[in-house]
């Protein structure tokens, strides 16, 4: 879920707008939302009622902000990266072994054979017993 920020021109007025991060970033680059404007994380209660609020709040200028942002990216990415390449030289070290393990082919071939026999030995013979039940063939008792 997106996190949603106050954009104003002062810390003290100017409300702009309310917009994700994202949005923010498309806004700047647009030239809609200056670098120079300030930010603030929206906790619900809309511009007016958070200034009357009395609580206080961290306002951070939009550049910085974007800029914060895009250094968490890179971060990101770069955990993402680290990550597959571990994981690959994980796998080359450690190749699929047929003796040792079952493939998940063989495991969804197996549930399928397993979950037939169930219904040919168990379902069909109670199904067949009930419709002979009730058409009177098999009389009980």
């Amino acid at each position: 879920m997106d996190e949603y920020y106050l954009v104003a021109k002062s810390k003290q007025s100017g409300f702009v707008t309310t917009c994700t991060l994202d949005q923010m970033i498309q806004k700047v680059s647009a030239g809609e939302l200056l670098g120079e404007y300030f930010a603030t994380r929206s906790s619900g209660l809309s511009y007016h009622q958070l200034m009357r609020s009395g609580v206080p709040i961290t306002w951070v200028p939009a550049a910085d902000l974007i800029a914060a942002s895009d250094k968490a990216a890179a971060v990101q990415s770069q955990a993402e990266e680290h990550v597959q390449e571990h994981a690959k030289q994980y796998l080359s070290d450690h190749p699929f072994n047929p003796r040792t393990e079952v493939s998940a082919d063989a495991i969804h071939i197996a549930s399928r054979i397993v979950k037939h026999l169930w219904i040919i030995f168990v379902l069909l013979p109670f199904v067949i017993g009930l419709l002979l039940a009730i058409l009177g063939v098999i009389k009980f008792g």
